[in-house]
């Protein structure tokens, strides 16, 4: 018992500690810099997803590959979420280019302004020129897809009633 009471009264000691002299902070006249203002909020952030990319065909198409080995079970993952910030991403372009034509739905020409506009969606290119380019108008086309002025369709009659004409 001795012993451990003896390295607790060493532990206890208060030891000086010799005196260290401190830089001082040098104040300036000038005005400090505000921060930088905080990034605009992501649109992929605010937009839920409900549906996922199947994670086993991923790993099937990736297995189906002569260069790829084994893939660890992580990638199928990580590529599935890559896939659905992509389309965020895609989609979410090709909407705002069809708001800005007035148009309520996303057509194929929609994507193809959407791809051209962006230089990251460069790789799409050889994809997008199979695309017929949408005239340039501002009046509406057969083939536009927007439901501007587009009248609203009649309802038919349900069934038929049978004949009995036997």
């Amino acid at each position: 018992m001795a012993r451990r009471s003896s390295r607790l009264a060493r532990a206890t000691e208060v030891v000086p500690m010799p005196e260290v002299a401190y830089a001082q902070p040098v104040l300036s006249e000038e005005p400090q810099q505000l921060p930088p203002p905080p990034p605009q909020p992501n649109p992929v952030a605010s937009i839920e997803v409900k549906t996922k990319f199947p994670v086993a065909r991923i790993k099937r198409i990736m297995q189906a590959d002569e260069d790829v080995g084994k893939v660890a079970q992580v990638t199928p993952i990580a590529v599935s979420k890559a896939l659905e910030l992509f389309m965020i991403s895609l989609v979410t372009k090709a909407a705002k280019e069809a708001r800005d034509r007035n148009s309520k739905r996303v057509t194929a020409s929609h994507l193809k302004q959407a791809v051209v506009k962006d230089e990251v969606l460069d790789f799409l290119a050889d994809i997008i020129a199979k695309v017929p380019d949408q005239p340039a108008g501002g009046r509406k086309h057969d083939d536009d897809g927007s439901d501007q002025n587009e009248q609203p369709k009649r309802k038919r009659g349900g069934r038929r009633p049978k004949d009995d004409s036997d």
